[in-house]
């Protein structure tokens, strides 16, 4: 599957920038219950093969930070409140 991804802006709810693309994607992530809140922490992961790009993201419209680094082979991470 072959993607591509281009965005930047600075909103309320936004500040970022992303750009690549990848010939394979991958993502998964797990909701972790906080205990005595009705929030749940979730962590998550992606993985790319074939691509090149980068991506940075503060959003708090989704209460998320996410990152990813791709060169040939590259790796994300995501860490948001839900």
């Amino acid at each position: 599957m072959l993607s591509a991804d281009a965005k930047a802006g600075i909103t309320k709810d936004y500040v970022g920038f992303d750009i690549g693309g990848s010939l394979v994607s991958g993502n998964a992530s797990i909701k972790i219950p906080i205990p005595l809140t009705n929030a749940k922490l979730e962590i998550g992961g992606s993985g790319y093969i074939g691509g090149i790009g980068i991506k940075s993201e503060l959003d708090m419209e989704n209460k998320k930070i996410k990152v990813k680094a791709i060169a040939i082979v590259g790796a994300g991470a995501e860490m948001g409140l839900g």
